[in-house]
């Protein structure tokens, strides 16, 4: 930086420190403003560890006697500027160090270690009495600069929960500083989604005896031992890794720890030892039950020792005559071969040398036949479900002359006003060949898709209803508007989104009317409208439409990511190989995605469509068969499945048609076991309840699933 320094000096270069940010102060009294100035009794809002960093430099630079660095940092802390706000109350109080923590987050990459956690911010609103969610949002509440939402609402409720525990026990923070300590705010104390299913499964391991705090706690200590022992690395530690994979339904760590605290009931076991043995292996197995002891006491030395992760596979090291004897060898030697072995065995459950057994002791209940004869039983379930399936699903990778040859669809025969056929496509369900597809939008090809919208126009049975969707694009609004709205019989309709962006990945900056939320369908209808009665419209309806003589749905929801089907990057490689333009090489998903989601991904970023969308759809056109040209990842399926459509999809390849196959089966499962659905089967429904548990779990959306539609932060405000 060039300064210059009195009259006459000449410009030089001279390297100087910027203080990174506005210090914010409080105070309560504006008439003794000038009196704290004086005597420094201002207290500071937030960016205490900037403050801290500055004297610990001034330290390090004069125990150095590095005067240079010594009148750098001087010169920063006198060009410091602070900032005094008026709070008279201590709700002011608290939403001013609030605020002044979240403006720290803009520093960048290192910004979330210099200001609150989630647990911090747990207690803000709790001391601001937010009850409700539109409460939080009135006083514009942030938390990493993303605006107050369900899924916030959610999980700050439930941590609140655990935060401050009977007779005013901190025992869970306790746990969470340690492991904030060691591994980083990042894990879990600004992991806001994590929380919230820590602390669910917290209640469902209570007990009277073990109150949800202290299940949350010892759930958090056993994250700590699993990390420490290299069990589990931090970056692998997703909340699928931890809770449960919603896509197969497999249990997490945390599952599976909570099998470990089913070893409660050994305690009647071992008061029937001798009096002296009875109170002496109570002690060592609580001691061992308690993670942080047990680390502490019986696996550190090990694993120091070893310098290497504690696993089920390593191989037994044979000990030397002459080495020292460890912790439990030492515990074992008090009680006979029987106790030293149950001891053992506890020790390594909280070692995590039994993780994946207990995973399946978490996820697979079924109780009663044996193993081969459950197995048989359960394919052949699964066999009946597909038949089911089979019944109003198919689907084919060929496009010529597929609609001829498409079985029950194209032999419908409908009747005006009470039975139809639909011939649909969307824009968004083609091709994904951007360079970040979660944010930028993907047109498909112009030949492809005119070919597409021709086809769908050219289709004039007596019943036949035409739907073509932009899929939220300019460029194929102009095409619709030169080949299908030129046709007698066509008209727009409108779906109109809440909120700004689909809730997937990434950040973009806010700027006036960017935000593409309107998606324009043209209709082609079988005949003159006036022949086709209106239908009362049930759902979506905040614009005030009674029927569909009104074009528009309003307050339709992006489709959530708890919804969407996931695949892998390898997969959907394979299925978008041949779309058109195909797509060299799939992007790696941003960091944020996988830290709630894994390394799977939606098959299309920008799909916008929910079910429940397509299956009012269904019901206000009386569609009875669908011929679906760009089925996508099977919304539209799952919708005519739901109401017992028959339904015809065209894959890009062999490989989209066996997974939306599977798809559809794992949807046909839920529907057989439900009752009034067009699938459902008294007697299937008892089998898969039985031999399919996992799947109906992993198709019931949890509570911290629920998604609000995101809104782009801008760069301008705080």
């Amino acid at each position: 930086m060039k300064v210059r320094r009195g009259v006459g000096k000449v410009l030089r270069s001279k390297d100087r420190l910027l203080w990174p940010i506005t210090m914010v102060t409080l105070c309560d009294n504006v008439s003794a403003r000038e009196k704290y100035a004086q005597d420094g009794g201002f207290a500071l809002a937030s960016a205490h560890f900037i403050l801290w960093a500055w004297y610990l430099a001034c330290f390090e630079a004069l125990k150095a006697s590095d005067t240079l660095w010594l009148e750098m940092l001087w010169e920063a802390g006198c060009s410091v500027t602070i900032q005094i706000r008026y709070c008279p109350d201590p709700a002011d109080w608290t939403l001013a160090c609030h605020k002044a923590s979240e403006s720290v987050k803009a520093l960048g990459a290192s910004a979330p270690a210099l200001s609150d956690t989630f647990l911090k911010f747990c207690t803000v609103v709790e001391t601001l009495n937010v009850q409700s969610l539109q409460e939080g949002v009135k006083l514009n509440l942030t938390f990493n600069n993303a605006p107050y939402n369900a899924s916030m609402h959610k999980a700050v409720q439930a941590v609140q929960s655990v935060l401050h525990g009977g007779c005013g026990s901190r025992v869970f923070e306790t746990s969470m500083t340690r492991l904030e300590m060691k591994f980083g705010r990042e894990l879990l104390s600004n992991a806001y989604s994590k929380l919230h299913r820590l602390v669910v499964l917290a209640r469902k391991g209570a007990k009277p005896e073990r109150p949800t705090h202290a299940v949350a706690a010892w759930l958090v200590d056993m994250l700590y031992v699993a990390l420490s022992s290299n069990l589990l690395s931090v970056i692998k530690s997703t909340e699928a890794a931890l809770d449960r994979d919603r896509k197969t339904g497999a249990a997490g760590f945390w599952p599976a720890s909570l099998i470990v605290l089913a070893f409660d009931f050994l305690q009647p076991l071992v008061l029937k030892l001798p009096d002296g043995d009875a109170d002496k292996c109570l002690q060592v197995t609580k001691q061992i039950q308690a993670p942080i002891q047990c680390w502490e006491a019986f696996l550190q030395a090990q694993f120091q020792a070893s310098g290497e992760a504690i696993d089920e596979d390593a191989a037994v090291k044979a000990e030397a005559p002459d080495s020292e004897q460890s912790e439990l060898d030492k515990a074992k030697a008090d009680f006979n071969k029987a106790t030293g072995a149950l001891l053992e065995l506890l020790v390594d459950l909280v070692a995590g040398k039994h993780l994946d057994d207990c995973k399946d002791l978490a996820k697979n209940d079924t109780k009663g036949d044996s193993s081969e004869s459950a197995a048989a039983k359960r394919e052949e379930t699964w066999k009946q479900v597909q038949a089911e399936r089979r019944k109003s699903f198919a689907s084919k990778d060929h496009l010529t002359n597929a609609f001829r040859q498409c079985g029950k669809v194209h032999s419908h025969s409908g009747q005006l006003n009470s039975s139809h056929r639909l011939l649909t496509a969307s824009a968004d369900l083609l091709s994904e060949h951007k360079d970040e597809p979660w944010l930028t939008q993907a047109c498909p090809d112009k030949t492809a898709w005119k070919a597409i919208v021709e086809f769908c126009g050219s289709c004039t049975g007596s019943s036949d209803f035409a739907l073509v969707f932009d899929g939220r694009m300019r460029e194929v609004r102009r095409t619709h508007e030169d080949l299908l709205l030129s046709q007698p019989q066509t008209e727009e309709i409108h779906v109109i989104y809440t909120g700004g962006c689909p809730p997937r990945a990434g950040r973009t900056r806010r700027t006036p009317f960017t935000a593409k939320k309107v998606e324009t369908a043209v209709v082609r209808f079988p005949v003159s409208r006036l022949r086709i009665k209106t239908a009362k419209k049930e759902r979506f309806t905040s614009c005030g439409e009674a029927t569909n003589y009104q074009g528009t749905y309003s307050g339709v929801k992006f489709r959530p990511a708890s919804e969407l089907p996931l695949i892998s990057s390898q997969e959907k490689g394979k299925v978008l190989a041949t779309a058109v333009p195909a797509v060299p090489a799939v992007k790696a998903a941003p960091d944020t995605w996988r830290d709630l989601h894994g390394e799977d991904v939606p098959l299309f970023w920008q799909e916008g469509k929910p079910i429940c969308f397509y299956i009012a759809l269904l019901d206000e056109l009386k569609i009875k068969a669908v011929f679906d040209v760009t089925p996508g990842t099977g919304a539209l399926m799952e919708a005519c499945l739901t109401r017992g459509v028959q339904y015809h999809g065209l894959c890009l390849n062999r490989d989209h048609l066996s997974w939306l196959q599977a798809i559809a089966d794992r949807a046909a499962c839920g529907l057989a076991s439900v009752q009034a659905s067009s699938l459902y089967s008294e007697a299937l429904a008892k089998d898969i309840k039985s031999h399919f548990p996992d799947v109906l779990l992993a198709l019931v959306p949890q509570a911290n699933e629920d998604e609000d539609v995101l809104e782009p932060a801008s760069g301008d405000e705080a």
